[in-house]
């Protein structure tokens, strides 16, 4: 075919993609970029470092609470604010830390990308069946303890309370046991032990001690570890970390209000 000043063009290449296969080319660099390839032992050092975090950066947390401490109560309250704040920052750093090492980093690899509400809606109600069942059983033989016993020193407490529940623990809980530890994880044991283990070292984390009882924080140890398995379900069905952090945030801003409310 003629070109437009009457002389022939090159002949087109064989060599050349479609448009069709350029773009399946793509989608197939694109699904590669984003599996992660992290070494489980890296999903266990985070999590190490997120378990001694506290021991760190409560000693941070309460020298800046001194100059906003115009009484106990308000010292107490920066305070855990801060530490909490400190932690969750911890969490994040050291996922992104370890997985670096790895890998060149993308956000969606860490399962921070977007999804139809519809189908956020259907697995978070999928997430809701797996663990809720469970929670209602638990206050049924639950000795004692109040989950807001720490944060009971007023108005101020209480913000900082439900901050701490609502805000910086579904986001950085979130984000280092299901959008790296579990995926580290996965790389070696597969979905289902991934999800077991990742959930177990999640429950033990959130298992309470000093409770009135041995048996209240083994009893709530497992209700958190359900809880990760359910999370896990929402990631590996979805691909992203958005409904947990939501479902995650749900089930803690209910605890919240039942704090208000004296349940």
């Amino acid at each position: 075919m003629d070109s437009i000043d009457g002389q022939a063009g090159p002949p087109a290449s064989r060599d050349e993609p479609t448009p069709k296969e350029a773009l399946a080319g793509q989608e197939a660099l694109f699904e590669v970029d984003e599996d992660p390839k992290w070494p489980a032992r890296y999903g266990l050092w985070a999590y190490i470092a997120a378990l001694f975090a506290p021991i760190f950066v409560t000693g941070q947390a309460v020298a800046p609470s001194i100059f906003f401490a115009w009484d106990e109560d308000t010292f107490a309250s920066v305070a855990n604010l801060l530490a909490y704040g400190a932690q969750a920052a911890i969490s994040i750093l050291a996922a992104v830390g370890f997985a670096s090492v790895a890998q060149t980093l993308s956000k969606r690899q860490f399962g921070l990308r977007k999804i139809k509400l519809r189908q956020a809606i259907k697995w978070i109600l999928v997430g809701i069946l797996i663990y809720a069942w469970y929670d209602v059983l638990l206050t049924l033989f639950l000795e004692g303890g109040d989950v807001g016993d720490d944060f009971d020193s007023g108005t101020l407490g209480l913000i900082s309370f439900g901050i701490i529940l609502v805000v910086f623990a579904p986001i950085s809980e979130e984000f280092l046991f299901r959008g790296f530890i579990f995926q580290a994880f996965r790389n070696r044991m597969g979905v289902v032990l991934a999800a077991l283990v990742s959930s177990l070292m999640f429950g033990v984390l959130h298992s309470p001690y000093g409770w009135p009882s041995v048996l209240d924080s083994i009893l709530i140890g497992i209700a958190a570890t359900l809880f990760g398995i359910a999370m896990c379900v929402l990631i590996q069905k979805t691909r992203s970390l958005y409904p947990g952090m939501a479902l995650h945030a749900m089930h803690n801003g209910t605890i919240f209000v039942l704090v208000l409310v004296g349940a």
